[in-house]
């Protein structure tokens, strides 16, 4: 017997029951888990058998889950041949769409996928600027309907490889979506709904970038393999049948477990571009430090000094703060009636990138893999000025004692993880580095 999973209430009407009864060669099609149970509708199809024995083998039930998985007796048994059909408008259901409900929200919801427009470009990422060629040529290919396959990113922890996914899908002005194929494993018929996902991206006739995150995890298990297998088709294939542009981003952390079960990676096809984000050179890790310095200080312009103007009455925040921290000079402003305007123009936060990229060398360059490159990824940058940050407002301490401060207790991940990393330089020999 035919078990017919139908979410849609399209498939509920008139027309479309006896177009699947004219399809599938049978007599009725009855509706379970809408005032009847999966027993009463078998219940219902044995006393239609008992009165008229030509019904047998043509009657189905159809039902908007699959409720034979909460019956033991029936979730595996060959007595239910179980069909899936899909959505008329692919994600949306007929209500859905009636009622204006977005697919964003529906793919929200069912994969836990998230639409991020990112105000980045790849002037936020140090060193990507040097990719505007290949984005030029994305957009050519795009334009005359030549394939765009997209970027496999691989590189160490803390080079920014999400961060990247983010530039990019910036540059190109995209909608991204944050894909977790693992998701897909809570549905009964996973590879359906993949193929229902890519259904509604490739004929929404929007623009995308597609970032499927740490893409080696996708090789454990058999389920996850199939669902990661029948991707690699979807992208294959996918710019020849989508009214949309799309471009992919797959980062890998783990690039020697990726290349020994997918060698395939690496080769001429698979993906237009094979990049490996290493460390900075110095001089982009002065750009770096200068995108992190600027997003502090709009946090302490935007948030951090209204509430410090806020406080200055605080008898007991005033007397325990640095008069030569950022804190204590901001309290002493207000104290004197300086309106924000002003106290924004005389207080910001900054640090001398010179001194602290010398000393980081100083004391760390010798025991690092790669010596002609700066010693701290991207992410370790950001917990540079993080701490420096913190103890400017906090502290009175002269900058070369918060600075040395900072380097000595944030170790770069080269410095510590020396076997692992130099192992991964040996892999991406054939990636572009940035």
């Amino acid at each position: 017997m035919y078990l017919f999973i139908a979410e849609d209430s399209y498939y509920y009407t008139p027309r479309i029951i006896n177009q699947l009864k004219k399809k599938y060669g049978l007599k009725k099609i009855i509706p379970v888990n809408a005032g009847r149970t999966l027993e009463e509708g078998i219940q219902e199809y044995l006393n239609l058998l008992a009165k008229d024995p030509s019904y047998f083998g043509k009657i189905a039930l159809i039902s908007p889950v699959d409720i034979s998985s909460t019956h033991s007796a029936y979730s595996k048994s060959a007595f239910l041949e179980k069909v899936y059909l899909r959505n008329f408008y692919g994600v949306s259901t007929v209500f859905q769409k009636s009622k204006n409900i977005s697919a964003e929200n529906i793919l929200s919801e069912k994969f836990g996928v998230k639409f991020v427009k990112p105000k980045l470009t790849l002037k936020d990422y140090g060193g990507a600027e040097r990719l505007a060629h290949e984005v030029n040529e994305i957009l050519i290919k795009e334009r005359y309907g030549l394939p765009v396959q997209g970027f496999l990113v691989a590189g160490i922890p803390g080079a920014g490889k999400s961060f990247f996914a983010e530039c990019l899908s910036g540059e190109l002005n995209r909608f991204m979506i944050e894909l977790n194929l693992a998701k897909f494993l809570e549905y009964d018929q996973p590879l359906l709904m993949v193929d229902n996902f890519f259904d509604f991206i490739a004929n929404s006739g929007d623009n995308y970038v597609i970032r499927i995150d740490e893409i080696e995890k996708m090789l454990k298990g058999e389920e996850i393999k199939n669902i990661f297998g029948r991707l690699l088709t979807q992208i294959s294939g996918f710019g020849e049948r989508s009214k949309s542009k799309v471009f992919f981003v797959a980062t890998a952390n783990n690039l020697s477990e990726l290349m020994k079960e997918h060698p395939e990676f690496a080769r001429s096809g698979r993906f237009d571009y094979l990049l490996y984000l290493t460390f900075p050179d110095e001089s982009n890790a002065r750009k770096i430090f200068g995108l992190y310095i600027d997003k502090m200080n709009k946090k302490l312009h935007s948030y951090i000094i209204p509430k410090m103007i806020k406080d200055a009455n605080n008898k007991n925040l005033i007397s325990s703060a640095d008069p030569n921290s950022i804190r204590g000079q901001v309290y002493l402003l207000a104290k004197k009636g300086v309106p924000y305007e002003e106290i924004s123009k005389r207080i910001n936060f900054s640090f001398n990138v010179d001194e602290t990229i010398h000393y980081s060398l100083m004391i760390y360059r010798d025991g690092c893999v790669v010596k002609n490159r700066y010693v701290y990824t991207p992410v370790e940058i950001s917990y540079i000025v993080n701490k420096v940050f913190i103890d400017k407002i906090l502290s009175g301490k002269k900058e070369s004692d918060i600075i040395k401060e900072a380097v000595s207790k944030i170790q770069p991940i080269q410095f510590t993880l020396k076997g692992a990393i130099d192992n991964l330089e040996g892999k991406a020999k054939d990636f572009r580095r940035i």
